[in-house]
């Protein structure tokens, strides 16, 4: 990913670009992580650095992952779109301790 590589040269990263793809469950993590590895998380956008945020892109992750595994018998994910991945809702429950 070349956000990764800007990132490991010191480089600028457009604050657009890291906000559309923070905003897409399925990089928001690996995102994450760059901007964490690189020492640069705050550059991470705030709107995503979230409990809710993050759940909801295990979640997305987790599904995927279990839906390529399951398809891989056939060759074609289970339940998928034409990108190989499955849109799911995920419904955030507040708790209290």
């Amino acid at each position: 990913m070349a956000v990764r590589r800007l990132l490991w040269n010191m480089q600028t990263v457009d604050a657009a670009s890291l906000r559309s793809l923070a905003s897409d469950r399925a990089s928001r993590l690996r995102i994450y992580r760059y901007l964490k590895d690189a020492d640069r998380l705050s550059l991470f956008p705030p709107a995503f650095r979230t409990q809710k945020a993050f759940g909801e892109s295990l979640v997305y992750q987790e599904v995927n992952e279990d839906d390529m595994e399951a398809g891989s018998l056939s060759g074609h994910p289970v339940g998928s779109d034409k990108k190989g991945l499955r849109e799911i809702s995920v419904l955030y429950v507040q708790s209290r301790f």
